[in-house]
């Protein structure tokens, strides 16, 4: 089973720069409002609040570029911003244990959606769009990104040792 670089990008920086960028959305206008507060704000507005305190504008927007800015680089895998397809390595092993991914993003392979997992081979634990069939005690080959630990490929090995 192999997976795309690409979809690994889109899924784990694509995603969380794309709240990043909604986050600096959401502060332009804040301080667009706060500096130009009579192009903006109606004179019958119900949001009173707002309406009166010029301020409220930008510090609502300061908070939400925060909290947006925080759930990016939370869901953010920073090491693939780093590292190419080029840089991938291969390793033989067992599957010790599989642990399922905690993701706030819906991530999508092939048009159906799947759940991450971390699985340990070889005491080292790697991240994986979908286990599929898999299971604890098969030996397998990976293809892995060494960084960030994403795995490219992955496959059955029949080693009858």
């Amino acid at each position: 089973m192999s997976f795309e670089y690409s979809s690994y990008w889109i899924q784990l920086v694509g995603n969380a720069l794309v709240f990043a960028l909604f986050g600096v959305i959401v502060l332009s206008w804040g301080i667009i409002v706060h500096m130009f507060p009579n192009r903006f704000t109606l004179k019958k507005s119900k949001i009173t609040p707002f309406r009166r305190n010029r301020k409220l504008h930008l510090y609502w927007s300061i908070i939400s570029f925060l909290l947006l800015c925080m759930i990016s680089i939370r869901h953010m895998n920073m090491d693939l911003l780093f590292e190419k397809e080029s840089d991938s390595r291969n390793v033989n092993g067992v599957i010790t244990n599989i642990e399922p991914a905690n993701s706030d993003f819906k991530l999508y392979k092939d048009g159906s959606r799947v759940f991450p997992d971390y699985i340990t081979i070889n005491n080292i634990s790697y991240y994986i769009m979908d286990i599929g069939e898999f299971e604890v005690g098969d030996q397998v080959n990976i293809t892995y990104l060494p960084k960030s630990k994403i795995i490219l490929s992955i496959y059955e090995t029949n080693d009858e040792t």
